[in-house]
């Protein structure tokens, strides 16, 4: 009967550690995941903020044009503004301020998924550390359970010795 408790305590140290593996092997692949992830939303806001500068650029472009041409024509020629920080005057094609506001809207729409993404990338987070508190806890409780196994194994070792010099002493 104390053979079997022992085996009994055996398998429930090994199943603790099959657990406490298989939770640990769980948590690295959750956090490759999380890194793999945070690695293309960086890459996403990377190309999104070239795009920005590429349409900036281009809106220049199309600025310098006009001012040659405004320019030539002998019309008011503002300076060109800080394209992002300055508001853009006003000026004479409806076509262009419809452009500006479709690009303006299209950066807000892209603000507003940044900041989604960075939202979900601090949920990340804070799951892979619920999962490492998560897997410490495991690992106490299965050293705890270890340290218990060799203690009751301790005690069966002295009962059993304590049993076999009764034998002998009756005997």
């Amino acid at each position: 009967q104390t053979k079997l408790r022992v085996e009994t305590i055996e398998h429930e140290i090994v199943m603790e550690r099959k657990r406490h593996e298989e939770t640990l092997a769980n948590l690295k692949i959750k956090s490759q995941e999380v890194e793999r992830s945070k690695a293309t939303t960086i890459e996403s806001i990377q190309e999104k903020k070239a795009l920005v500068e590429g349409k900036k650029a281009q809106l220049s472009k199309v600025w310098n044009q006009c001012y040659k041409i405004r320019k030539a024509e002998g019309h008011y020629t503002p300076e060109e503004p800080q394209w992002g920080v300055d508001q853009v005057p006003s000026l004479d094609v409806s076509r262009i301020r419809l452009r500006v506001n479709a690009e303006e809207e299209n950066l807000n729409s892209k603000k507003t998924e940044k900041d989604k993404l960075k939202g979900q990338v601090e949920n990340a987070k804070a799951r892979i550390q619920s999962y490492r508190e998560e897997a410490a806890e495991k690992h106490e409780q299965a050293t705890s359970i270890c340290k218990n196994a060799e203690r009751d194994r301790s005690t069966e070792i002295l009962r059993k010795e304590n049993i076999q010099k009764a034998i002998a002493e009756a005997e």
